[in-house]
């Protein structure tokens, strides 16, 4: 027996209106501390339960899934078939959907289930397992599932899609600052030289170990190792040797003209950064210069205007002495007024003068200064010109150098795992023979 919740409006049980109850709860005993005995009553006062049999509940449910199956069959009758239904692949080329790989470990509750789902089936189908085509079977459904996989990384990625505000799919492109592209470089360059070094601390301890195991195979011991085994060791230690000297004297060539290189970006450098700090001492030397000028001829239209004021005061004095108290005081007003005029004209002319020097002095700093970065911007590409230059030299240099150095590293990896093994038999063979000598020394 088992109890569930009912929806009041459709009569079904629904043990999601429990959702609904607590809501309605909430909002009764909004702002309010959660109280359990108020929920018990609040429970009760309004869930409406409903206690059924297990039989009654399989019997339900096969019901709906009886109904779903009569409602998919009619949609099917009515539904037509898109054309972006049928695919043109061959996923489903007559052998059925493809599927990714699922290990199952036997020893699990699943894999035992399936053992036994396995065993009943082939019980039932009778004859011998297994099949003598089911590896070719599995073979052609392991070819599929990798095809599969591959077309799917493979495929172009389509520009229809769009996104809910109407934007393409591909991200945006990045935006990066100078300091962020220079860190981003110099990482890509330190870890070109960390894995150059571990590759070259490899091929090291593969020359040495080469050099090792020939030491091991005395001309004396042919009659075990063989000396078709050790001249092949041999040889290859001398070519090992040759290769080492080669490649040493190739990276001191690419070493050497990677250093030219970087002298001749560090000459440029010093020569610019020169030329911009005699430009900039220049320009500094003739900012100075032109303001002193500026002042000076502030200075001499000031004692112009100051004369001309004095000779002006000088005849309203004499003109004043031959008018009457009432026209003197008209006169003296006006005269003041001119006499204001031509003070605030030279407050005026003078700031004029000073921002039309500022503009033409800030305009020149804004050119020179964009000339300076547009040499740094020079010096910058010629030293990553140079950087790309001395990587692609050494490139070159080392490409005949690194195809024998891969054939070679294959053949001597093949003979030293000949010669590990003979190692090993050797070891074996000593132990042997020491054992069967104190044995006998016992005896006697």
């Amino acid at each position: 027996m088992s109890c569930s919740i009912v929806h009041p409006n459709t009569g079904e049980v629904d043990d999601m209106y429990l959702n609904e109850l607590i809501k309605q709860f909430n909002e009764k005993t909004e702002g309010r501390p959660f109280d359990e005995n108020l929920w018990k009553a609040f429970f009760r006062e309004t869930a409406k339960l409903i206690t059924r049999c297990d039989r009654c509940i399989d019997q339900v449910e096969q019901a709906k899934i009886e109904a779903r199956r009569r409602r998919l069959a009619q949609g099917a009758e009515k539904r037509v078939t898109r054309a972006g239904d049928i695919e043109d692949d061959d996923e489903t080329d007559g052998y059925g959907p493809v599927f990714e790989a699922l290990v199952v470990p036997r020893s699990s509750p699943e894999g035992r289930i399936m053992s036994k789902w396995l065993t009943a089936a082939r019980k039932r189908m009778g004859g011998d397992f297994p099949r003598p085509e089911a590896r070719k079977l599995m073979e052609d459904y392991k070819r599929r599932m990798h095809d599969r996989k591959m077309r799917s990384t493979l495929k172009p990625k389509t520009g229809t899609l769009r996104t809910k505000d109407g934007k393409t799919g591909r991200p945006p492109p990045l935006s990066l600052t100078e300091a962020t592209k220079a860190l981003a470089k110099l990482w890509l360059q330190k870890g070109r030289q960390s894995l150059k070094g571990r590759l070259q601390a490899k091929a090291k301890d593969l020359y040495e170990e080469i050099d090792r195991a020939v030491a091991k195979m005395p001309e004396k011991d042919d009659w075990f190792y063989t000396s078709e085994l050790r001249l092949a060791g041999e040889n290859l230690a001398n070519v090992g040797r040759s290769l080492r000297e080669e490649r040493k004297n190739k990276q001191a060539q690419a070493d050497g003209k990677a250093r030219k290189m970087q002298d001749d970006v560090q000459n440029y450098r010093d020569k610019k950064e020169a030329e911009m700090a005699t430009e900039l001492a220049e320009f500094e030397k003739h900012e100075h210069v032109e303001r002193a000028k500026l002042e000076r001829e502030l200075e001499k239209r000031k004692i112009d205007v100051m004369a001309h004021k004095a000779t002006r005061q000088q005849e309203f004095d004499e003109a004043s002495k031959k008018l009457s108290e009432f026209r003197l005081k008209e006169a003296r007003a006006k005269f003041e007024k001119d006499m204001a005029a031509v003070d605030a004209s030279i407050v005026s002319e003078r700031q004029k003068l000073l921002q039309q020097f500022e503009a033409g002095i800030a305009s020149q700093r804004e050119a020179i200064l964009t000339k300076h970065e547009n040499a740094r911007q020079a010096i910058l590409r010629k030293s990553n010109d140079a950087l790309n230059k001395a990587r692609h030299n050494e490139q070159a240099q080392m490409q005949n150098v690194q195809k024998r150095e891969e054939e070679w590293r294959k053949q001597a990896l093949v003979w030293l795992n000949t010669a590990n093994k003979k190692f090993a038999k050797k070891a074996e063979a000593d132990a042997e023979h020491e054992a069967q000598k104190k044995a006998s020394r016992r005896r006697r």
